[in-house]
């Protein structure tokens, strides 16, 4: 009854997390996570942050910075992050209907200006 487990060929480990809130608010300004990633089967051994706005992709798979554990009342720094996992195969779809509808654009554009060029200078 629970969800399927997937094991990946690489690990990412937390380095660092940082949180920043609005001044007397608990509202998040922006959090940040230095994460180590670590893939053998591509001989990859990086750091990277991931922030608000700004994930992380790799593997055909999207790792956004989606909330962060609350700090405890003996600790002064937060405890970690939370990572939402996203994959997306077609990524691909609405920048290719942007084409389509560009080329179409330019087309009706180019149809009225020769019309317009054969009228005015004909």
């Amino acid at each position: 009854m629970r969800p399927k487990r997937v094991y990946k060929p690489y690990s990412i480990h937390l380095v660092k997390f940082t949180h920043k809130k609005y001044i007397g608010t608990d509202t998040p300004k922006d959090y940040a996570s230095q994460v180590r990633l670590e893939d053998p089967s591509r001989n990859e051994d990086r750091e990277v942050k991931i922030w608000m706005n700004h994930p992380l992709r790799y593997a055909g798979e999207t790792f956004y910075q989606s909330d962060f554990f609350p700090k405890e009342e003996t600790r002064k720094s937060n405890k970690g992050t939370i990572l939402q996992v996203v994959r997306n195969p077609g990524w691909l779809l609405p920048y290719l209907s942007c084409g389509i509808v560009t080329l179409g654009l330019l087309i009706h554009f180019g149809l009225h200006l020769s019309v317009f060029l054969r009228r005015r200078f004909a």
